[in-house]
């Protein structure tokens, strides 16, 4: 019997050991792969302020929409394009609410469509993004060009130029062929 529960015991004993060693090599496993989802963070973080900086680094207006037409990221020359925007700018914001108080606040010269007829067709070109260049006029009188690209993941890049300097260079030298025809 002296055997039996010693043996029982030695049994007990090396089962404990093993288990000791199995939570021992699981907890070492949790902790390596802690350290490698903070690396991946660390890197993705990285990766973030490196896109940002490159976006805020940029002359144009950028701006990055997901695909559920809502702001991600955009710099601060979007701001200097359409200062009427600059309450509503942030990230998380709809592109309709966006052109819609753009349009309200006479920012953009719509032609000679209604408001609703230019909302709709702005949204029609934003959809699409087929790089299909624009090109529109502001309530300051700067011209613009507006170029729309389709992301991977469904989303928007939309880049704005101020071409003001372009159209208006353009414009001097058809009037001068005209004076001298």
């Amino acid at each position: 019997m002296a055997i039996e529960l010693a043996a029982v015991l030695a049994i007990a004993l090396a089962s404990g050991v093993v288990l000791v060693l199995i939570v021992l090599a699981q907890a070492r496993n949790a902790r390596r792969l802690v350290t490698q989802a903070r690396s991946a963070e660390a890197e993705a973080e990285r990766s973030r302020a490196q896109l940002d900086d490159a976006i805020k680094s940029i002359s144009q207006a950028v701006i990055l929409y997901d695909a559920d037409e809502r702001v991600v990221l955009y710099n601060e020359h979007c701001i200097d394009c359409f200062p009427e925007s600059r309450d509503l700018m942030f990230v998380g914001q709809d592109f309709e609410v966006l052109l819609r108080a753009l349009v309200e606040r006479h920012a953009i010269d719509i032609g000679e469509r209604t408001p609703e007829e230019f909302i709709q067709w702005r949204l029609e070109q934003h959809r699409s993004a087929d790089g299909t260049p624009l090109q529109g006029r502001l309530k300051d009188g700067r011209y613009v060009h507006i170029a729309k690209s389709k992301t991977r993941e469904g989303g928007v890049v939309t880049v704005t130029t101020d071409i003001t300097d372009v159209v208006e260079r353009e414009k001097a030298c058809r009037e001068s062929e005209e004076r001298y025809r």
